[in-house]
């Protein structure tokens, strides 16, 4: 099974804390500043899970989830927000989004969603 996290992130910070926490729990970890980003990975990888900000500069994470499910990705999908508007709670809850963290995310969230989701890293023990 593959343990491949895309993280969709335009926040440079959070993106790259994401990634490097994840990586050292062992995940293989794509990122993405932005949907058309997402996008792409998704049509090239296999994608264990998806982390998407709601708030992207070229798209609503909305539609990047949309697009994805489209191209047949049915990863679970963890919304990341700041400022999480009430108009995407039903698109949301239309896309099968397993959990919305607020930002700042708190990395114990974080680990505890990807193992829920997809389990322990490969050749990972009690980190």
């Amino acid at each position: 099974m593959s343990r491949t996290i895309l993280v969709v992130e335009d926040e440079l910070a959070m993106r790259i804390l994401m990634q490097e926490y994840l990586e050292f729990l062992g995940y293989r970890v794509l990122s993405a500043p932005d949907g058309t980003t997402a996008i792409q990975l998704g049509d090239t990888e296999a994608i264990s899970l998806v982390f998407v900000d709601i708030n992207l500069p070229d798209m609503s994470g909305v539609e990047v989830m949309r697009r994805l499910r489209e191209s047949g990705i049915m990863s679970p999908f963890v919304v990341v927000s700041g400022n999480l508007r009430e108009s995407f709670a039903e698109e949301i809850a239309s896309l099968s989004v397993y959990k919305v963290l607020e930002k700042p995310v708190d990395l114990t969230d974080l680990e505890a969603v990807v193992r829920d989701l997809i389990g322990e890293a490969p050749g990972v023990s009690g980190v």
